[in-house]
């Protein structure tokens, strides 16, 4: 995007990403993990595999991979905390950064109390689009196929 687009409102050029004194830690907030409906790439679901995790998404109607909730939140959050932290989900990465389909455009959430403390750049509002993107790809493959299955076959 050129300087004075859709997305100047969101970021300052000269940062290099989301601040590295992230609000949620330092407000110990992980409301965003509660009752989540955070969507996966097959490329997140195969990165958690990886590092361990199992039975941690299915296939929601719409034919998303969304992270699972356990007692009204994220099966990650443990103690307050993301316990797959450094292999977290994209959307959770960017977050509070949302694609909002109603306007089609890239949006901080207003659910999130602490968004105007995240600073991103460009860089994330690309990422976001391209994850978007292919979330939308994979689920139409999945429909496609008549699949009910993630990348694993996890269902």
């Amino acid at each position: 995007m050129e300087p004075g687009g859709v997305f100047e409102h969101l970021h300052e050029p000269e940062t290099l990403g989301m601040k590295r004194d992230n609000p949620c830690f330092a407000n110990d907030c992980h409301r965003c993990c509660l009752n989540t409906r955070m969507t996966l790439t097959e490329a997140d679901a195969a990165r958690l595999e990886v590092s361990g995790c199992r039975d941690f998404f299915f296939v929601n109607d719409d034919q998303d991979l969304q992270l699972t909730n356990e007692d009204g939140h994220c099966i990650f959050l443990v103690d307050s905390r993301c316990s797959v932290h450094d292999d977290r989900p994209e959307g959770c990465r960017l977050y509070p950064l949302i694609f909002d389909l109603s306007v089609d455009r890239v949006v901080l959430d207003a659910f999130c109390p602490w968004a105007k403390e995240f600073t991103f750049t460009q860089d994330d509002t690309v990422q976001l689009r391209r994850s978007v993107t292919d979330e939308e790809s994979e689920n139409r493959n999945r429909a496609a196929r008549g699949s009910r299955r993630g990348p694993s076959g996890q269902a």
